[in-house]
């Protein structure tokens, strides 16, 4: 298991380590609901990659309605999420450390 040495900010002599699923759960905390159960889903199958269609069914939400792509959209600009070939969607590698 990979973890991730960050300094603490507050405490200068102290740090903290970084797990995947600590990266995943503060990734989590900083999104809106709605983005939380698309990455969420995203996290459950990770690595594999999986269509619009499959993700909409796994989050439970339309996948063909516009705020669904809105919401898609954002987190690849986030780079929370990416486009691994045409039509699928992937969690980024960067939440599990790799």
């Amino acid at each position: 298991m990979s973890s991730l040495v960050v300094p603490d900010k507050i405490f200068e002599q102290h740090s903290i380590v970084l797990d995947p699923e600590e990266v995943q759960k503060r990734c989590l905390s900083l999104l809106t609901p709605y983005q939380a159960d698309i990455v969420s889903a995203l996290l459950e199958v990770y690595p594999r990659e999986i269509s619009r269609e499959e993700l909409g069914e796994l989050a439970k939400k339309q996948s063909t309605s516009s705020t669904f792509e809105r919401y898609i959209s954002s987190l690849r600009s986030m780079e929370i999420i990416d486009y691994p070939s045409k039509g699928t969607v992937k969690a980024a590698d960067w939440l599990f450390l790799e």
